[in-house]
């Protein structure tokens, strides 16, 4: 099918709603929230902030169902984790930098780049899903596993280290330590991988597969 172009002036929300409705029988909270939002943009008006979005970024991005978005915002974390672990000393503190930067980008562009997505579908013609598939709370649930797990086992090992007797000198700590983010970033790596290739599968790849029909 051709794709039309369309423009603020000629799409209406009665058209965005149905991409972004989460509950076919009643009114949620997030329904009105984007109700609003759509309307301003549609307006010509500044879009609303979504501080949701800028602090749960990857979260947030998974749930509206924005895969591309985070795919790219984890791998730019996990390309920064790997330079802080490895050239420590010419990016330290960089993944803070880029966290309170991509917090207020989301936060204030967030909105803008959802309505966009769901302006890009109905260009190319992709109807609607269930409302109940507008948002995906599996994948979200998946990432947060992730992010558990992955946390956990940094943690178990830097206070393991920590507590550990024989290790004594503030130097040796250091030392543990740096080894230990050198294994545990190779398991990100590795859980980063698996995490994506098992949403493709699952999700990313079935939605293409709808667009390309």
């Amino acid at each position: 099918m051709a794709e039309q172009t369309l423009t603020n002036n000629n799409i209406s929300l009665d058209q965005l709603r149905p991409y972004y409705i989460n509950d076919s029988a009643k009114i949620s909270r997030s329904t009105r929230y984007y109700d609003y939002v759509f309307q301003q943009i549609l307006d010509g008006k500044r879009s609303k902030s979504n501080w949701a979005a800028g602090f749960m970024s990857t979260l947030w991005t998974i749930y509206r169902r924005q895969y591309e978005l985070a795919f790219v915002i984890s791998l730019i974390f996990m390309v920064v984790a790997t330079l802080e672990t490895l050239l420590p000393q010419y990016s330290n503190g960089l993944s803070l930098f880029l966290g309170i930067v991509l917090l207020f980008v989301l936060a204030f562009k967030g909105n803008t780049y959802y309505f966009n997505a769901i302006k890009k579908k109905i260009e190319t013609g992709i109807k609607p899903e269930h409302p109940s598939n507008n948002i995906d709370k599996q994948g979200t649930c998946l990432l947060l596993v992730f992010f558990i797990t992955t946390f956990t086992l940094s943690l178990y090992g830097v206070v393991g280290v920590l507590l550990d007797p024989e290790i004594i000198s503030m130097a040796e700590q250091l030392h543990h330590i740096e080894e230990l983010s050198r294994k545990y970033l190779k398991i990100n790596w590795i859980a980063f991988v698996v995490f994506w290739g098992a949403l493709y599968i699952w999700r990313i790849h079935p939605e293409k597969a709808k667009r390309n029909s």
